[in-house]
């Protein structure tokens, strides 16, 4: 539903990457086994600062999400945004490509793989 909030107040944004995203990420292995060996960096500015890489890791016939706080180096994809500004994203209050038009989201490397991650979260 639109305005729905996916993602309490009281629920900080290492909480939701490491225990909502990657999780829900995982519960659709058919449509991330072609993101294998990839590598998604998160770089948030403000409130809740900090780095958490997005990998993709092969893990027997399948790909597995796994998620680090930190810059491991090689991110094929990179995202800068304001934390705030992510929270907005992950609640659906504010549209990616939107934020990404505004300026308010940055992404640097493949954008294809950018536009794919979108779709998973949809």
């Amino acid at each position: 539903m639109a305005g729905e909030k996916r993602l309490p107040d009281n629920v900080t944004i290492k909480s939701a990457f490491m225990e909502h995203t990657a999780p829900r990420l995982n519960q659709r292995a058919d449509k991330i086994k072609d993101l294998s060996g990839k590598k998604l960096l998160f770089n948030l500015t403000g409130r809740e600062a900090a780095k958490y890489c997005m990998n993709f890791n092969p893990d027997g016939a399948t790909v597995a999400c796994t998620v680090t706080e930190g810059d491991p180096g090689n991110a094929n994809v990179t995202f800068s945004v304001d934390s705030d500004d992510w929270r907005k994203l992950l609640n659906g209050e504010l549209n990616g490509m939107t934020a990404f038009m505004s300026g308010k989201l940055k992404v640097a490397g493949d954008m294809g793989l950018a536009l794919k991650l979108q779709t998973l979260l949809q």
